[in-house]
Formats: C-alpha cells, sequence, structure tokens
C-alpha cells in the first residue's frame, strides 16, 4: 500500500442554498461530465454526469427529477471540483469546492477506499452490477471485468491548530481499480 502523503494545492471554495426545484440547475457547467453520488431515502446510487444529464442505473426509465422527493444527498465530482448539496430543513445546503489555480493554498491528502462487492457477470449498457455475498448490490457506470472490484479516492482537507490538525472538508475525486490483497492501483499522486 502506498503511504499517505500530506499535499499542497489551491483550493477555492463556494456556498450556498436553493430549493428542491432549483436544485438541478445549481449545479456548475463545469460539472456536467462527471461522476454523481446519491443518497436518497431508500439507496445509495452512483451514477453519471453527462452532458449535464444525471443518470442511474437503479432508475431506469424514472428520471432523477421524479426522484427528487426522496434525495438527502447529492454529490457531483470530477478530478478537479465537488458540488455537494445536502438536504437541510426542506431546503439543500450547497457547497462547490474548486482545486485548481485560484483560491487559498490548503493542505490535503488522498486516501483510497474500497467500494462494496464484486463484478457480477450483469453488464447492461456500460454499467456493471457489483454485488456482495451478504446481499448488497451497487450498479457502476462502466463495464468491469467479472469478479473486479473499485476504489473511490477521497480527498480529505487539512486545517492546523498550534499542535494539532483536524479534517475541515472532503470531497470525492474518482474512482480506480481495486485489486486482492488491498492495494489499488491506478490513483494518481494530485
Amino acid at each position: 500500500m502506498k503511504p499517505l502523503k500530506v499535499n499542497c494545492r489551491r483550493s477555492k471554495i463556494e456556498h450556498g442554498t436553493t430549493t428542491q426545484d432549483a436544485l438541478l440547475k445549481s449545479i456548475p457547467e463545469k460539472l456536467h461530465d462527471g461522476f454523481v453520488y446519491a443518497v436518497f431515502d431508500h439507496a445509495i446510487c452512483i451514477g453519471k454526469s453527462e452532458t449535464g444529464t444525471l443518470s442511474f442505473k437503479q432508475y431506469t426509465g424514472k428520471t432523477i427529477e421524479e426522484n427528487l422527493d426522496f434525495l438527502q444527498e447529492i454529490r457531483i465530482f470530477n478530478e478537479e471540483r465537488e458540488f455537494r448539496a445536502v438536504r437541510v430543513d426542506g431546503q439543500f445546503r450547497w457547497r462547490l469546492r474548486m482545486d485548481n489555480d485560484e483560491g487559498e493554498p490548503t493542505y490535503y491528502l488522498d486516501e483510497t477506499h474500497k467500494l462494496w462487492g464484486k463484478a457480477v457477470n450483469v453488464q447492461e449498457d456500460d454499467w456493471t452490477l457489483l454485488k456482495e455475498e451478504r446481499g448488497t448490490k451497487l450498479w457502476f457506470p462502466e463495464n468491469i471485468k467479472k469478479d473486479g472490484e473499485k476504489g473511490i479516492i477521497i480527498r480529505q482537507y487539512l486545517a492546523f491548530g498550534q499542535n494539532s490538525y483536524s479534517f475541515s472538508d472532503e470531497r470525492l475525486i474518482g474512482f480506480v481499480d481495486w485489486y486482492e490483497g488491498g492495494d489499488a492501483h491506478g490513483a494518481k499522486d494530485y
């Protein structure tokens, strides 16, 4: 396993609130191509954002707009930015974090965590079913070879005190192939 490495780059944050009806219009254009992580009342889904259209395999035949009443949290992300919105008191509070050449110098570390499940021999329209023996199922928006596994890269942002540090924020970066033995390959040093 790779040791954790603290890095520094510039990062900028914007915050706001929006209504459920305006939520999807609040997603920045630069995130119209990326991945989506969504927490609904009854499911956790991974999907994709392509030219501004959000899709999940679990909701074949239904749009995200038809399921907004059940949405609790959504993250649309790519390597450079993440839009995260969480339902609070009937509205959505959102945060946009952008890692680029603007903003304040920020320390962070990237960790790779394994997603539950192995790819079963069920692939439809560039989606693969990841399934765990105990019953967990997750559709993933890529073709994965049988028994293949995936990891997710999570960026943890650090804040330093006089004699301590804490995590001030986190965001999703992307996915990598996961190999037997707990080693993730394909993760980039950002």
